[in-house]
């Protein structure tokens, strides 16, 4: 019995502080081979590879960055030597068709994949070096609502809420005063199965903003956006965009 809490609190301790990913990471270095450019990239992108690449754009003076982040399933490049600054209060948006790699770009600089090559900063925190710092200033909406359906609204924000650190009497209100925010405060006790696909988008979009993260990732947001607008420009919070353009609205 005791070996085998040792070994599940081992185990535990991994999962928690990533090792797995480091090691695996390490040999995927070593053995994964450098990307090349194919020169398709326009003057603008190639300007801004240069600023990165040089130096000119460092951690240090931008919210968000980006050097050659790269994602390879076997010899396959989804995402390709991406290099980009963003500075603080400011809204930038991924455009893309199907497969151009934009939620594989998020799910990178949030911890939810590992990269293949290259390096991010977002505030000044290492991706791949510091990411339970960097989780701590970021809010995510991924592109499939992350929900429970047979919580309620109100229950699913109280539960992020919590994971966040925030204490029960406060997470009560942020529920509250998010679901108004978001317009949903009359659907704020059904269950989640219950809500409509734009009332689960405002949920999600409502979790992202939970603990006032400094940078807000929204994979494809539809329905609700307006409103999420109207709160960021209050909150004065960088908001990083990804649209569909086969399908913009």
């Amino acid at each position: 019995m005791g070996a085998t809490a040792i070994i599940g609190f081992c185990l535990l301790f991994s999962v928690e502080y990533r090792i797995f990913d480091r090691l695996i990471y390490s040999c995927k270095k070593n053995s994964s081979t450098i990307p090349t450019t194919e020169g398709t990239d326009d003057s603008d992108v190639l300007e801004e590879k240069r600023r990165v690449r040089t130096g000119e754009i460092q951690p240090s003076n931008y919210e968000v960055v980006l050097k050659d982040l790269t994602k390879q399933y076997r010899n396959f490049f989804v995402v390709n030597q991406l290099c980009l600054g963003i500075k603080g209060y400011e809204c930038f948006g991924l455009l893309g068709i199907n497969g151009a790699g934009k939620t594989t770009t998020f799910k990178m600089m949030t911890g939810d994949v590992a990269i293949s090559y290259g390096n991010g900063w977002i505030r000044n925190f290492n991706i791949q070096t510091q990411m339970k710092q960097v989780q701590k200033h970021v809010g995510y909406c991924p592109q499939f609502d992350a929900l429970l359906d047979d919580m309620t609204g109100k229950e699913t924000l109280i539960m992020y809420c919590l994971i966040r650190g925030l204490p029960f009497r406060e997470s009560h209100y942020m529920a509250t005063q998010l679901s108004k925010e978001f317009d949903f405060y009359r659907h704020l006790n059904k269950q989640v199965k219950a809500y409509s696909g734009g009332n689960k988008r405002k949920l999600s979009s409502a979790i992202a903003l939970i603990g006032d993260p400094a940078i807000v990732f929204l994979d494809e947001p539809t329905a609700g956006i307006i409103n999420l607008y109207i709160f960021l420009e209050k909150k004065n919070i960088n908001i990083h965009i990804q649209y569909n353009l086969e399908n913009p609205n």
